[in-house]
């Protein structure tokens, strides 16, 4: 079974791009916390993430920046070739859902009015549940050139 469920913050800006075939994707990095290692120290992992079709394009519209949110989906790996001519590999969540936790401020703000009023919801999955689609983007994802789905 592969199967993956993450709670973390939205760690840089979600920006909706298109493959060539006009197939929608987002895909940002999600911060999570390791916790305390035996010094004391905390750590953070940045796990990356990939939204599909419909499902990317309302997505991008919801996710900020520093959010909390929760991600539901698969691990998926893949190989691509860098514009040198290097091969590369990449390890990514393919999200089925999100579920919106609160905002960046919402963590840091103690005032429970504004608490209380934070959304949560969780979206149905519209994306391929195999993730078949085989398209290439019209400008790479930072980190993701080659990026296919």
């Amino acid at each position: 079974m592969n199967s993956v469920n993450l709670i973390g913050r939205v760690a840089n800006d979600v920006e909706l791009k298109h493959t060539n075939s006009g197939v929608s994707v987002v895909s940002f990095n999600l911060a999570v916390s390791r916790g305390k290692d035996k010094n004391g120290n905390e750590g953070t992992d940045f796990i990356p993430v990939v939204i599909w079709r419909e499902y990317a394009a309302m997505m991008s519209k919801y996710l900020v920046k520093g959010q909390q949110i929760g991600v539901s989906g698969r691990i998926s790996t893949r190989t691509y070739e860098t514009q040198n001519g290097e091969k590369r590999k990449a390890v990514e969540i393919v999200a089925d859902s999100i579920t919106l936790l609160g905002k960046k401020d919402d963590a840091k703000n103690n005032d429970t009015d504004k608490q209380q009023n934070t959304v949560s919801s969780t979206v149905d999955v519209l994306v391929d549940p195999v993730g078949t689609d085989a398209d290439t983007l019209v400008e790479p994802i930072p980190d993701f050139a080659g990026f296919e789905g």
